[in-house]
């Protein structure tokens, strides 16, 4: 399974693997989750 990986602004920047976007995940790197809220 791939995950889009997307610039702060939004625009795609490439496609990781689950593993590393757990890893940007648990660093609280994630800015927006699939179905959350952006406002």
């Amino acid at each position: 399974m791939k995950v889009l990986k997307l610039s702060s602004q939004g625009l795609p920047q490439s496609w990781i693997s689950l593993e590393q976007a757990v890893i940007h995940y648990a660093a609280g790197d994630v800015r927006w989750e699939s179905g959350g809220e952006i406002a």
